[in-house]
């Protein structure tokens, strides 16, 4: 989802957008308190919330609980930004229409997935980079190992910390996309 903030973010600026998509952007910006919301108003686990949020945005309306319902009504601003977005425009968007014949949910989906695998690709090359092999696509996350001691003197946490940090601003600069990587797991030492 913070991809399809940022491109809203982008098309209206940052006060429209918290203004248009509030649900959208707490969902992006700060993840954890949106799922503890829809744990609490639909009465499930955060981990179940979390399912949830993501498959809203793949249903035409969702009443389960006011923040999904509201999610789900700001949608007509996601895909207005997407479609505008730079990887999207011209022979991807006729594309991703004709693919969705007409139906909103399946090409937000399609706009969406598009956008990810761009950053996907772009993560994967900067990583490899910094020394790091992606080992498998997993969803919108990467499984990563490092491969290449570099001889820079840095500690394993340090070098992957310039890693992500390069990835984010190459993010940015290149596909104009921001993003923060989460690191979910690490294992190994210097």
């Amino acid at each position: 989802l913070a991809v399809t903030w940022s491109a809203v973010v982008q098309q209206i600026g940052l006060t429209e957008a918290g203004r248009l998509c509030p649900s959208l952007q707490l969902a992006a910006v700060n993840k954890n308190e949106a799922r503890r919301l829809v744990a609490s108003q639909c009465h499930v686990s955060p981990t179940a919330a979390k399912r949830m949020i993501l498959a809203a945005l793949n249903q035409k309306e969702n009443s389960r609980c006011s923040f999904l319902t509201a999610l789900c009504d700001e949608r007509e601003y996601m895909l207005r930004a997407l479609r505008a977005h730079p990887l999207i425009v011209g022979e991807k968007l006729q594309a991703i229409q004709k693919q969705s014949s007409g139906n909103d949910v399946r090409e937000l989906s399609l706009l969406m997935q598009t956008v990810e695998g761009a950053i996907l690709r772009l993560t994967a090359d900067t990583l490899r980079l910094h020394g790091y092999e992606v080992a498998a696509l997993i969803a919108d996350g990467l499984l990563c190992r490092r491969v290449a001691f570099l001889s820079t003197g840095l500690t394993s946490q340090q070098a992957l910390s310039e890693a992500i940090a390069a990835v984010e601003l190459h993010t940015r600069e290149q596909l104009r996309v921001d993003i923060t990587l989460e690191i979910e797991h690490t294992c190994g030492s210097d």
